[in-house]
This record gives C-alpha cells, sequence and structure tokens, in this order.
C-alpha cells in the first residue's frame, strides 16, 4: 500500500491487489472492506483501513467480469466467462450456487434483495432468485453483447445496455420492454440509474454520457443530456448518494465530476492520477468528502478522497 498526501491528486492508498487487471471493486461493511474481483479468476478482501487482505475466493475457471452485493452485505454473485454465476456467502466464503450458461457471462447485478440479473454475450438475459436458486425468466433483450446490467433502486426495473449502441428498460414483473433509447453512435458500455430513479445515464465508447428524465420523460421533445468532457471510450459512470453529482471515468485515463442540477463539469481528474489504461467507479458521496475506488488495467486498485465544495 503506498500512501500520498498530495492535495492535488489526493490518492489514499494503492493496493497491488491481483496479477491481471481488476474488474471489479466495492465498499462493503460500512466502508471497512474493499471487495475486488479480477481477470486472475479470484475475488479478493482488503482492509480499507491498512490495505491488508482478509480474504481470497477461488472457484472460477476464466476471468471473473463482474460481481454485485446484495444489499446487507451477506451474498456476493460473481460473473466469469468460464460461462458460469457464482453466489457466495460473504461471511463463511464458501459457495453456494453455480449456475452455468450458454455463452459468455458479460455482467450481472442485484436488486439489493433475493433478485439478480445476469447478461450474456448474445444479448440475453435472465432473472434469477437467489432464495430457491431458480431461473425467474429470460428475454432476448438485444442483438448483440449485453455490456451492462442495472436495477432500478426500487427493484422494478432493469436497464440493460450493448454493443448495438442502444440503452432498454425492462419490467422485470411483466417481462416486458418499457424503452428503448438511443443516440449514441458506439458502444453503450455502462448504464445506471439516479438513487431516485428520475433519471438514467449511459456512458459510451463514443467519449460522450446521456442522461434522460426517464420520470418527466422531457427526454422525449428535448432529447437527453449529453454531457462531453472526456477524450476517449467512457467506461463508466454513477451518481451521488443525494443525485446532485455523478462521476464518469474512461480510457482517456480521466476522471469527470459533474453537477447533475447544472449538467455542468464540477471536477476533473486527469492521467497523473491514474497513469492507466481505463477506471470505474465504485461509489460517490457528498458529505465533505467524495471518495472513489477505481480499479485499473494495470491491476492496481486506488483509493481517492477530494474535497468536495459546494457550490
Amino acid at each position: 500500500v503506498t500512501m500520498d498526501t498530495s492535495k492535488d491528486e489526493s490518492k489514499i492508498a494503492e493496493l497491488h491487489a491481483h496479477k491481471e487487471c481488476v474488474s471489479f471493486c466495492r465498499l462493503v461493511h460500512h466502508d471497512e472492506v474493499i471487495v475486488t474481483a479480477s481477470y486472475d479468476r479470484t475475488i479478493g478482501f482488503w482492509s480499507s483501513l491498512n490495505g491488508e487482505k482478509r480474504q481470497t475466493l477461488a472457484k472460477h475457471s476464466n476471468k471473473i467480469v463482474a460481481c454485485c452485493v446484495n444489499e446487507k452485505n451477506e451474498l456476493l454473485l460473481s460473473a466469469s466467462w468460464d460461462k458460469t454465476i457464482i453466489l457466495w456467502d460473504m461471511t463463511t466464503g464458501q459457495h453456494l450456487w453455480v449456475q452455468p450458461h450458454n455463452t459468455l457471462v458479460t455482467s450481472c447485478h442485484t436488486n439489493g434483495q433475493h433478485c439478480y440479473a445476469s447478461t450474456t454475450d448474445s444479448g440475453k438475459y435472465t432473472l434469477w432468485d437467489s432464495r430457491s436458486r431458480s431461473e425467474i425468466a429470460s428475454k432476448e433483450a438485444h442483438a448483440t453483447t449485453i455490456t451492462c446490467c442495472r436495477f432500478s433502486h426500487n427493484g422494478l426495473n432493469l436497464c440493460t445496455c450493448s454493443m448495438d449502441r442502444q440503452a432498454c428498460i425492462w419490467d422485470v414483473r411483466m417481462h416486458r420492454k418499457l424503452l428503448s433509447l438511443g443516440g449514441h453512435v458506439n458502444i453503450v458500455s455502462s448504464c445506471v440509474f439516479s438513487h431516485n430513479d428520475h433519471r438514467l445515464c449511459t456512458a459510451s465508447w463514443d467519449k460522450s454520457l446521456r442522461v434522460y428524465d426517464i420520470a418527466s420523460g422531457a427526454y422525449r421533445l428535448e432529447g437527453a443530456v449529453v454531457l462531453e468532457n472526456h477524450d476517449g471510450c467512457v467506461s463508466s459512470c454513477d451518481f451521488s448518494n443525494d443525485d446532485s453529482l455523478m462521476v464518469s471515468v474512461g480510457y482517456d485515463m480521466g476522471l469527470n465530476i459533474w453537477n447533475m442540477n447544472t449538467y455542468q463539469l464540477k471536477s476533473c481528474f486527469k492521467a497523473s492520477i491514474f497513469h492507466c489504461m481505463y477506471a470505474f467507479i465504485i461509489r460517490l458521496y457528498t458529505h465533505a468528502f467524495v471518495w472513489h475506488v477505481c480499479a485499473r488495467l494495470d491491476v492496481c486498485v486506488c483509493v481517492f478522497g477530494c474535497l468536495c465544495v459546494q457550490s
């Protein structure tokens, strides 16, 4: 773990966590533990206080490309290119359930409770019940690979985005498409709902983000709000807890923080922080400090804190 007290870069710690690139990270257990997953086929648990490794989980036979954690931080679902998803007990480290797929699994997410979603490179998503370990429903959602899936915070809808340049919102109870959102001219790499579920943001390899007001439907007349400041493909985005800020990261080695009231760029961090190919977001707060945990292709996990000055 390396510490950097530079006010410019605000790096708190750097963990050399895995042998191959890190594909997932998240703060759990009151932000005292960092969970990471990697192309090296392992899942790691780390102390966010001193960087010490607490536990390693290993069962996948190919790259782990995504993970998600339930609301109580009890269960973790991992998705892998070995065509399986695995449900883990985060307390004991034991795997509870292994579910094979016919094609490569590309992403997964949970509604925070008992429903999990997995997606594949065939354009299909499947909903699973973690209690019965059974399939709830599946849908041929896109013409090609689904890159990301995210539940709304009320758990009623699922957004999928794809290499077909589309994002779709699905009713998870009726298993029907509610919205199909276009506008990007390259792969849509990530999607996320605001915490009040009023807005949806998509990130794309076309170097832009699009914010849709799905509550009012204003985007139908006015179009989506387009955010542009990245010099390369945008890989991930996330809203702050109160939806006043959004953070985006990409292959341009940059991290941008956006004011979601004005849709203006608030802060920008460039390559001097990352010296890497890409990053993604773990969590964004709007307290005295904004915290980031970013994973990157040079197998490190970085923890950043930067003072958030309210405008």
